[in-house]
């Protein structure tokens, strides 16, 4: 299966490199929001989740985030998928001027955090 990694974390890009996996890598530079749209578009293309997005995050915003995306989205997977993905919008828009304020050095370890949820997926698919 052809799989492809949406993120706006450096630190899952390089890890993606330094791993050699065969994902697609699709950088944003910039906000979740920016992740979640271009993960809809995806979606709405026939793509579907491969993990899932909220794993890990239940309420918790987070500058960053990826999505693993799939070949082999239905008609069926496509809605739930695109629903579970508008969940994350909701998150970013009711934290936002709580991310904006972020100093560097949190900033750094939500990227941890992000790449550290993704790594494992990653290494199990």
């Amino acid at each position: 299966m052809c799989y492809m990694i949406i993120t706006n974390n450096p630190e899952v890009e390089r890890y993606v490199k330094r791993k050699k996996k065969q994902f697609i890598v699709s950088k944003r530079n910039g906000t979740v929001k920016e992740v979640v749209m271009e993960t809809r578009r995806l979606l709405m293309e026939g793509w579907s989740l491969v993990c899932d997005p909220l794993g890990g995050r239940k309420e918790r915003a987070n500058p960053y985030l990826t999505v693993v995306v799939g070949r082999n989205g239905t008609l069926e997977s496509i809605t739930c998928d695109v629903l579970r993905v508008e969940q994350l919008l909701d998150i970013y828009y009711r934290n936002r001027s709580y991310l904006e304020g972020l100093s560097e050095r949190q900033r750094m370890d939500y990227s941890a955090i992000d790449c550290s949820l993704t790594c494992g997926a990653l290494d199990k698919l």
